[in-house]
């Protein structure tokens, strides 16, 4: 009996040590380079881009309280960006056979018609999150992660939304960090300190709804989140990659134009009807 007892515990032994081996394989973490590099090339053909987006600025989520624009944006290689804000499509009174985009009660409507000449909207300053979707030169990844206050010698493994990722980064759940597919090496999230924010603010911002073009892949709904201001979420309606650009970068202002005239209902052009889409899916989505 006690040998009996005693080879049992022999084998338990061995295999808590080869479960200790399995784990210390399984948790192997590539190398930082090798990380970036494989990130880099998913984006290395991606020079310029022309991004019509959706901007849906969320004052609050439950009820779903947003302020929605159109926004034209230009980004050129190395580091040239400007964004405009697009005059807002005219859509067609509500009526019997118009649709209806949000739906809203009676006293919101009749609160609706009393708000004052809606304000000019300063576009998002921040376009730091963007230049790690674009081409960079081997090596540059690394640099610019550390200028956003990403430590890039922390590399682990985490999780962003269920998807497993490599971690280049703070294990802290508010440290600044890059999360990675684990199998795509599509970036997922990106947290940094807002440069040049004397209040060291934290901004998230979340890649979602990737998608492949003639010029690459490309995050069709983008969260951007900075502390202590709405969150806001930019859906892509139109992109252009690799395009000549002319226009100045050397200003940033809003031009708008006077709004064009309403098409009938049955007519309108497919970017109308689909921020139409995108709205009544995201009523849908914050109920």
């Amino acid at each position: 009996m006690g040998k009996r007892m005693k080879t049992v515990k022999i084998i338990f032994m061995c295999c808590m040590f080869l479960c200790l081996m399995i784990g210390e394989v399984c948790a192997y973490v590539m190398p930082l380079e090798q990380i970036l590099q494989k990130v880099r090339k998913r984006f290395a053909t991606l020079n310029t881009l022309i991004i019509e987006q959706a901007t849906h600025v969320i004052q609050s989520r439950d009820p779903l309280r947003e302020r929605v624009f159109r926004e034209k944006v230009w980004l050129k290689t190395p580091r040239y960006e400007r964004t405009m804000e697009m005059a807002a499509p005219r859509l067609p009174k509500a009526g019997a056979s118009a649709p209806k985009t949000i739906a809203l009660s009676q006293n919101e409507e009749v609160k609706a018609e009393k708000l004052p000449v809606q304000t000019i909207r300063q576009t998002n300053p921040d376009a730091a999150y963007r230049w790690l979707l674009m081409a960079n030169p081997k090596g540059e990844i690394s640099a610019f992660l550390s200028q956003l206050g990403i430590q890039i010698w922390d590399l682990g493994y985490d999780r962003c939304e269920g998807v497993v990722a490599y971690r280049v980064g703070a294990r802290d759940r508010k440290g600044p960090k890059l999360l990675v597919d684990k199998k795509r090496f599509f970036p997922l999230l990106l947290s940094y300190m807002l440069p040049g924010d004397p209040e060291g603010r934290l901004v998230t911002v979340h890649f979602r709804d990737y998608r492949k073009n003639d010029a690459g892949w490309y995050p069709y709904e983008i969260e951007y989140a900075l502390e202590d201001a709405p969150i806001e979420v930019y859906h892509i309606l139109n992109l252009t990659a690799n395009a000549p650009i002319q226009t100045s970068f050397s200003e940033r202002k809003i031009e708008r134009s006077a709004p064009p005239p309403g098409p009938p209902v049955n007519q309108g052009k497919p970017d109308d009807e689909r921020l139409k889409k995108i709205m009544r899916n995201l009523e849908k989505k914050y109920q």
